[in-house]
């Protein structure tokens, strides 16, 4: 089961690779998969932490990105160019990684 699994996330990876490569649309765009599906999102993480930054008027060093899919066909490798990022694997990672900030965000005012 773990080997077939396994197989078919190879095959997500190589066909999210393939859409990375192959196709040229005009506008940004990434291709990942997650949980055996393959998706193509039109523009990409990086595109969307820029336009928070924007919106609340904040600068790359004052924003984190926290994500969980790192690797070449993950949706979160873009986010990079903008901002800090924070590559966690689980829910609960998220929360403990947050509430560490927020004690930190505390502890300095």
């Amino acid at each position: 089961k773990d080997l077939n699994r396994r197989g078919r996330m190879e095959s997500c990876d190589e066909i999210a690779m393939a859409i990375r490569y192959e196709v040229k649309p005009p506008f940004k765009f990434c291709s990942f998969h997650s949980n055996g599906q393959v998706w193509v999102d039109v523009g990409n993480k990086s595109l969307g932490v820029k336009a928070f930054q924007e919106k609340f008027k904040t600068k790359p060093e004052e924003t984190l990105h926290i994500g969980d899919q790192w690797r070449e066909v993950g949706n979160d490798i873009a986010a990079r160019k903008s901002a800090t990022t924070l590559w966690i694997t689980r829910p609960k990672e998220t929360k403990f990684f947050l509430e560490l900030l927020l004690e930190d965000v505390k502890k300095s005012k």
